[in-house]
């Protein structure tokens, strides 16, 4: 992102200096307001587009008539560093009440518009009750436009009001809506935004019913389970759009909570292990449940190289049933690398955090010999934008996830997503390494100071891939 100089008054400045910048033709201009064509003061003008919160933090810092800011009569000069001469012919202003606005760099005079901005408010029907945490919403900009790297947000939580939200500043374009489906019950939605237009957005409420289950008989303690150190859960999953929703056993012996009406998928909650428990479930009667089967005792002997796999983050997801099992996995203490459990027999992945380690079938045959892990590495090199500056870096934190387990466990990707590896990458450090138990087609996700990054990638260990930053 932009980082401020110091100007030549002493005040930040957010173009920047340089001993070389005399010997370069600055660019100069007016920055008008569009609709009346008076000057606006104050103006950032810069070569990219900075992020929002970038302009939130800076721009109040600078003074009209410094540097890349427009002053009284709306004129500015931004200066050409050598590092400038790769961005070539586009400059961008924002400024406060303003949309922002893009122009040619051309040698005469440069008169940047600002729209009026659009302006978006939300409205959760009916609104949620006291007790209800608030929606997450995010907005993207769907536009193809050289700034829309700068327009990309995502909103905090539901505002003060709790079923009204409005963002203000927007420029004019497609976007796409997505809301919380645990309160929204839909995915997403898209809509257009003139110049300087109001538009106010229903979200419909999905309509919520109590859930309310008895357990027949408590499940017994097996091997391996970690049951017992907590207490009894049931998580129940939205069958449509995997948003879930975990209830404890209250005093009564019942599971008992309000949730979106839906069909479920339920999952018992074991400590760390998840248990599916088989058929599709609705709020509304009462319902009085069988506890999953448990399975087949197995012991798995894991290796790595000649050594005994020891880790504590390991856990096997079934993978040929929708929403199967999770069982976390604990080493015995007496023989470390040995992992006792009672398994369905199936189709199940081996992981340890978010990284997949292998896909094998369980139980394994009577007699079969340790299980070899091979974990290797990947190793990430990012596409820096065009304008970033030799002196500049990037930073933020991403997580690489199986898309094997968010098919089998499509409502576990925020667990997984949680385990983030942060980075620092500029023109002189682009590459990140990660570690990678297995090949196959990855989910990344994860945040950056130039917007959220989303992607899917085709991993193998020893080989690289390619981020592209926003």
């Amino acid at each position: 992102a932009p980082t401020p100089a110091q100007g030549r008054a002493g005040r930040p400045s957010l173009a920047g200096d340089s001993e070389d910048a005399a010997s370069l033709r600055p660019v100069r201009g007016r920055v008008i307001d569009a609709a009346s064509g008076r000057p606006v003061a104050g103006a950032w003008v810069a070569w990219r587009l900075p992020p929002p919160e970038l302009i939130a933090r800076l721009l109040p810092q600078a003074q009209p008539g410094d540097p890349g800011i427009s002053d009284a009569d709306g004129l500015f000069v931004l200066e050409r560093l050598p590092g400038d001469l790769p961005l070539g012919d586009t400059v961008f202003a924002v400024a406060p009440g303003y949309g922002p606005a893009a122009g040619p760099a051309s040698l005469g005079e440069v008169v940047l518009a600002l729209p009026p901005p659009s302006s978006l408010e939300l409205v959760l029907e009916p609104p949620p009750p006291p007790g209800e945490a608030p929606a997450q919403v995010r907005l993207e900009f769907l536009d193809d436009d050289p700034s829309a790297e700068a327009v990309a947000a995502s909103l905090p939580t539901w505002g003060d009001e709790r079923g009204r939200y409005l963002l203000e500043q927007l420029r004019p374009g497609l976007y796409r809506l997505a809301v919380d489906p645990q309160v929204a019950g839909a995915r997403a939605r898209t809509f257009r935004l003139q110049p300087g237009e109001h538009l106010r957005l229903p979200i419909a409420r999905a309509p919520r019913a109590e859930f309310v289950a008895i357990l027949n008989r408590p499940p017994t303690t097996g091997a391996g389970s970690d049951r017992a150190a907590e207490p009894l859960g049931l998580a129940l999953v939205d069958r449509e759009t995997s948003a879930r929703y975990e209830l404890e056993l209250d005093a009564s012996g019942a599971f008992r909570g309000e949730v979106p009406v839906a069909r479920y998928a339920l999952l018992l909650l074991e400590g760390r292990s998840e248990r599916a428990i088989p058929g599709v479930f609705a709020p509304g009667e009462g319902l009085r449940l069988e506890p999953p089967e448990r399975g087949v005792p197995v012991g798995l002997e894991l290796r790595e190289g000649a050594q005994p796999l020891v880790a504590a983050d390991l856990g096997l997801v079934r993978l040929d049933q929708p929403f199967g099992d999770l069982i976390a996995l604990s080493a015995e203490p007496e023989a470390p690398g040995r992992y006792p459990t009672e398994v369905q027999p199936g189709r199940y992945a081996l992981f340890a955090g978010s990284s997949l380690l292998c896909e094998l079938d369980l139980p394994r045959p009577a007699g079969a010999p340790a299980l070899e892990v091979q974990r290797g590495r990947v190793e990430l090199e990012f596409l820096l934008p065009d304008g970033l500056r030799p002196e500049e870096r990037v930073r933020g934190s991403l997580s690489l996830i199986p898309q094997a387990l968010l098919r089998a466990r499509p409502d576990l990707e925020e667990r997984f997503a949680a385990a983030k590896l942060p980075f620092s990458v500029g023109r002189d450090a682009r590459r990140l390494s990660w570690p990678l138990g297995s090949a196959g087609l990855y989910r990344l996700v994860g945040e950056s100071d130039l917007g959220p990054l989303d992607a899917t990638l085709q991993l193998r260990p020893g080989q690289g891939a390619e981020v592209r930053l926003p």
